[in-house]
């Protein structure tokens, strides 16, 4: 059983692998959140 590539997981994927830092889930949120305005903090964490 996989997941699906959803656009916002893309997304959170993405800025994820774009940086070098350790990054909480409220800043990848907060980054996300700048290509997807409606994406939650829930998304992020899942």
């Amino acid at each position: 059983m996989g997941l699906r590539l959803t656009g916002p997981r893309r997304v959170v994927l993405e800025v994820v692998r774009a940086t070098d830092a350790h990054p909480t889930a409220e800043t990848v949120h907060r980054m996300v959140r700048r290509r997807l305005p409606r994406v939650s903090l829930g998304t992020v964490y899942r």
